[in-house]
């Protein structure tokens, strides 16, 4: 099952990840940041914390469709040889997707290509399930004040337009919840008996 964990700066995705990874034994689970990363190490990416998601300035535009063009190689190819790698995991779940650039290209310096952003989304594997943890931006900028306030809230906004279009795969739970009772939450979406 590929689930996807999406939401604001301080909305609790790493927290509940852990737990998830807890609760579900970490054999039985996958866990990746935005993408599979087929081509490389994820570890070797994932170096320190992110201050300004935003600080950087965008691509040029030649390097952006690179860019999304090696966003849908990974996608199409490196779920399934992740898939194909971990045969007796039970679960994939991933902080972020490439639906993220569909509300927030600035974090990923992308200028805005809603029409083949939108494309690349419609030809990725379509997760089980997409979680969004709905938090009001003033509490996830209170958590972590990397991204401004305005633009907290107009990210608040994109993620929930953004939910409609996955139908019965989306599910919205409330991220002000204590983190134990948000886990809870993901189980029983999930259809996931307590232990």
């Amino acid at each position: 099952m590929i689930i996807v964990l999406l939401g604001l700066d301080g909305s609790g995705k790493s927290t509940l990840i852990s737990l998830f990874e807890k609760e579900i034994g970490g054999d039985n689970v996958v866990i990746r940041h935005l993408r599979p990363y087929f081509a490389k190490s994820q570890k070797k990416r994932m170096t320190g914390i992110i201050c300004q998601p935003h600080g950087e300035l965008p691509r040029k535009f030649l390097l952006s469709i690179i860019k999304l063009l090696y966003f849908w190689m990974d996608y199409t190819f490196g779920l399934w040889i992740l898939k194909l790698t971990n045969k007796k995991k039970m679960f994939f779940l991933f902080d972020r997707y490439y639906y993220d650039i569909l509300v927030d290209p600035e974090r990923y310096r992308l200028p805005v290509f809603t029409k083949i952003t939108r494309l690349i989304a419609k030809m990725i594997p379509l997760p089980d399930k997409v979680v969004l943890l709905d938090v009001p931006a003033e509490l996830a900028h209170q958590r972590k004040p990397e991204i401004p306030i305005k633009t907290a809230k107009e990210l608040e906004f994109k993620y929930k337009e953004l939910m409609s279009i996955f139908g019965k795969r989306s599910v919205i739970l409330d991220g002000r919840k204590p983190a134990p009772l948000v886990l809870v939450d993901l189980m029983r979406s999930l259809g996931i008996s307590e232990k």
